[in-house]
């Protein structure tokens, strides 16, 4: 997942803007307390604000891989959708 699509960027983006826990560094910590994305939680990049956070936690996990090669990224905004009721918009957004 070396280069993101502008298109797909854009789409991640806004799901994660106002879908993802990113009011502050220690609650986007809070969601790598599962063990399929744990390995970054203490790798993390702080970011001032939530949209830098949002931008920041993008880049780095599109190349962060698991041992089985899962993409960590794609496995956060899984986990996202999981800890997600399904009758919420963000549900479908994720």
């Amino acid at each position: 997942m070396k280069n993101i699509s502008p298109a797909l960027f854009h789409k991640l983006y806004t799901a994660l803007s106002s879908c993802g826990p990113f009011a502050s560094d220690s609650a986007l910590r809070a969601v790598f307390t599962d063990a399929r994305i744990g390995a970054w939680r203490n790798k993390l990049p702080e970011a001032s604000n939530p949209d830098e956070r949002v931008k920041v936690t993008i880049d780095f996990l599109r190349n962060q891989y698991t041992a089985t090669q899962e993409n960590a990224l794609v496995l956060f905004v899984h986990i996202l959708k999981e800890q997600t009721e399904p009758n919420d918009a963000c549900y479908q957004s994720l």
